[in-house]
């Protein structure tokens, strides 16, 4: 479905100060339902050097079909599993299926005025795409 253009700041903390930030997309239109056994996903990497308590430092993707006039179709916060290391992230998005419109934000915030001298927050490789949906469990033939 193609590539997500995204502006903003996602700022590292410098000293013992909070920190706040968000990256939003320009609006893109995202094709009709994936066929039968597929969900569609919004899939980026991320690095995170942030605080590991799942207290402070937080990065959130929200996913808007409205501008964010209202709140979020989809919002979600990001796994800090793999802390310090690029990290695969995946997150359900077909409710926005066949929508014209649609944007992706990403938002970080410390939360508090510690600890906030890591790198900060990366993402690359921002992509929607449909995927077959994992079967779980026995299957009858």
């Amino acid at each position: 479905m193609g590539r997500i253009l995204a502006a903003g700041t996602l700022r590292r903390g410098v000293g013992q100060f909070k920190v706040a930030g968000t990256a939003t997309s320009t609006p893109f239109a995202v094709g009709n339902s994936p066929p039968a056994g597929q969900k569609l996903y919004l899939r980026f990497q991320a690095f995170l050097d942030i605080e590991p308590c799942t207290a402070w430092d937080k990065l959130t993707v929200e996913v808007s079909d409205h501008g964010f006039a209202t709140p979020a179709n989809v919002s979600v916060a990001v796994s800090k599993a793999s802390l310090g290391a690029w990290a695969k992230q995946q997150v359900a998005v077909t409710t926005v299926a066949g929508k014209p419109a649609v944007q992706v934000r990403f938002v970080f915030d410390s939360g508090d005025c510690a600890v906030n001298t890591g790198k900060g927050v990366f993402l690359d490789d921002v992509v929607v795409q449909a995927a077959v949906v994992p079967v779980v469990g026995p299957v009858a033939l």
